[in-house]
């Protein structure tokens, strides 16, 4: 696993793996301990996944795909599973290696490698959809990025 992400109630945890193209899908007990789903990991229709975010409202999770040069959007259900968004994917440049949010939850930035740039997206709560904003090139490859309130 590359990435993971952790919904913001603090019930389910899910790891982006790299390497067979697929999401694990983990419930965490009240001791900490993991249980993994009974139909996980999933398969990812893209490749590549390298960095997951679950958005503020904890309704949606995004998947940077490597391989694909795009960003998946599932949405999340009470129970945690996952559901690939009939909008999705978002396009990117190529080899995005990581996802971020604004403090407020209503953009997501994506680092691209290949082609050294930010992406800016608008989200959508209502629906998980992304809208791109602008694209920012910068001097070095992105391996990460901070944001401050």
């Amino acid at each position: 696993p590359l990435g993971l992400a952790i919904t913001p109630s603090g019930g389910f945890l899910y790891t982006a793996n790299k390497v067979d193209n697929s999401i694990s899908e983990f419930t965490i007990n009240s001791d900490g301990s993991l249980t993994p789903f009974a139909n996980s990991p999933i398969g990812e229709s893209y490749s590549g996944p390298v960095s997951l975010l679950i958005d503020n409202s904890g309704k949606y999770l995004f998947v940077a795909n490597q391989g694909s040069s795009n960003v998946a959007g599932y949405s999340i259900g009470s129970d945690g599973s996952l559901t690939l968004l009939t909008t999705s994917p978002f396009g990117t440049g190529p080899q995005p290696s990581f996802i971020a949010t604004d403090p407020n939850g209503k953009y997501l930035f994506v680092g691209n490698q290949q082609s050294p740039s930010v992406q800016s997206f608008s989200l959508d709560g209502s629906s998980g959809t992304l809208t791109a904003v602008s694209t920012y090139s910068v001097p070095a490859t992105p391996t990460s990025i901070a944001l401050t309130p």
